[in-house]
């Protein structure tokens, strides 16, 4: 509730899908609960591919790859820089 753009964003998109023929206040309750569920789920799988990861990044062999393609790189780009002729 103290988030202003999802407020915004939620009086923008709200509106369109309510009918007023039926029970507005039942209408709203409806889509927050949608909503919350989704975000909920998105915010789910958001920790467990973050945590899929940090157990990634803690194994000897991704550190071990990762030096070693940094290293090859930073090799690279200095063996261009020094072949690299000034004009």
């Amino acid at each position: 509730a103290a988030n202003p753009k999802a407020l915004l964003f939620f009086a923008a998109l709200l509106p369109q899908f309510i009918s007023a023929t039926g029970s507005v206040e039942r209408q709203i309750l409806i889509l927050c609960l949608t909503s919350i569920v989704v975000e909920f789920a998105v915010l789910f799988a958001y920790g467990a591919l973050a945590s899929s990861a940090a157990r990634l990044l803690r194994t000897l062999r991704f550190t071990t790859a990762t030096n070693r393609t940094a290293g090859t790189l930073l090799a690279g780009a200095g063996l261009g820089l020094g072949l690299a002729g000034s004009d």
